[in-house]
């Protein structure tokens, strides 16, 4: 087998890859070092998800800008370019061991030896087989994202009777896309009390299109052998216990936009994973239990923008550079956990060395506000008051090196 070195892989070449081999590169040519820097990508061309994300919304944080997904990619892809940063395309990462990477390419089978690898290979979607939803698997059973590929990429009507199973923003924007392209979306059905997507996609995409959100129901079964011909509603209570009380609906298609996964299959061996996130257990440099594998975007916590994820994966890159020029890494030993009322928390552990941003969401709405509060044991480190608070919508608070210095384990918690 062929072997070739470079500095930095990246695994990806989505909006976490590119945004990763720019911040590298920046922290590189401020130290005019000459790094050699790849991007693997398993498409023909670089962008990932945004190919396909005609819709505006991108771009306000990041750029400035109302941007589509498309030209939210272009602006990275000039930087790819004008960067000379190598990319391969048509190429599967198959395994990475601790420095190689092996990869199945158009010019066959290679292994890349690295100094730092970043894994930027974002989520993906949740099927109907992971929620437990029973019948046969009839035409017209959809993920929200195949449904945008086909609606947007290959000019493919998926249906003319559509029911949405999840509130998830993928789910929301096509129900919006698709009726636009003539078809009559039913309704939203989502089994949780509050919707999982973003406030401004439920006004943009469901309340001004008329489409109705049915919260607490859910869709239990699918009725069809060959193709969809409807879809049993069950109502269920608060903590997602169902009810007896039920309707059938006629459809001919069925979107399920429950939740996404982070692609975490090509972690090395060993690595820990947060249980929270499903994604790697990292530190304040969004590095692994693997020294010198790095994790961002999606593929460590599934964000809500394209924004942060381009500023959390430039940052990563910078810090990829910078350890492969550490004569020795000393490991984070401060532990950071996510107690009441937190879903999860990023990084997890830090080393109260430098100022550190952390990721977070909350686990159900807080219409009323709360504050956000760490503690180091009993003591309290540091307190935010947030307005309002949903699940759908991730907060960043940033914590001063002073704050965190003396720290020896940190809690994260609401008081409401």
């Amino acid at each position: 087998m062929k072997y070739i070195d470079r500095d930095i892989v990246i695994i990806g070449g989505g909006p976490a890859g590119m945004a990763a081999a720019v911040g590298a590169k920046k922290k590189a040519d401020k130290r005019k070092d000459d790094v050699s820097i790849l991007i693997i990508e398993r498409s023909d061309s670089l962008g990932g998800i945004l190919g396909q994300c005609i819709h505006d919304g991108f771009g306000l944080f990041k750029f400035n800008k109302i941007l589509t997904g498309p030209e939210y990619s272009i602006r990275y892809e000039e930087q790819i370019e004008q960067n000379n940063i190598e990319i391969m395309t048509s190429s599967y990462a198959t395994k990475v061991e601790v420095d190689t990477v092996h990869v199945n390419s158009l010019g066959g089978y290679i292994g890349i030896k690295y100094k730092a690898l970043i894994l930027a290979m974002g989520c993906r979607e949740r099927t109907y087989f992971n929620i437990g939803v029973s019948g046969s698997r009839p035409i017209g059973v959809y993920t929200a994202g195949t449904v945008q590929n086909l609606t947007n990429l290959a000019n493919i009507k998926v249906g003319s009777r559509v029911v949405i199973v999840g509130s998830g923003d993928i789910g929301l924007i096509m129900a919006r896309r698709l009726t636009l392209e003539g078809c009559s979306v039913i309704g939203v059905y989502e089994i949780l009390p509050y919707p999982s997507g973003l406030e401004r996609n439920i006004q943009q995409c469901l309340a001004d299109f008329n489409i109705p959100l049915h919260l607490k129901r859910s869709v239990t079964q699918i009725h069809g052998e060959t193709h969809v011909e409807a879809v049993t509603i069950t109502n269920y209570d608060e903590f997602q216990n169902p009810l007896k009380a039920s309707e059938k609906i006629e459809c001919d298609s069925v979107i399920f936009a429950v939740g996404l996964i982070p692609e975490t299959e090509l972690l090395p061996e060993g690595t820990t994973l947060y249980k929270n996130t499903k994604g790697a257990f990292v530190d304040e440099n969004n590095m692994t239990s693997t020294p010198g594998v790095f994790c961002c975007g999606n593929v460590l916590h599934v964000n809500d923008l394209v924004d942060w994820v381009s500023e959390e994966s430039e940052y990563t890159g910078k810090c990829a550079y910078s350890y492969i020029h550490k004569k020795k890494y000393k490991p984070c030993k401060i532990q950071v956990t996510a107690g009441n009322g937190i879903s999860y928390v990023t990084p997890n552990s830090i080393s109260g060395k430098k100022s550190v941003t952390f990721a977070m969401r909350v686990l159900k709405p807080l219409q009323s506000g709360a504050d956000i509060r760490f503690y180091n044991g009993k003591k309290l480190l540091f307190s935010k008051h947030e307005n309002s608070l949903i699940p759908s919508e991730m907060l960043h608070i940033k914590l001063p090196r002073k704050t965190i210095e003396s720290a020896e384990k940190i809690t994260v918690k609401i008081d409401e």
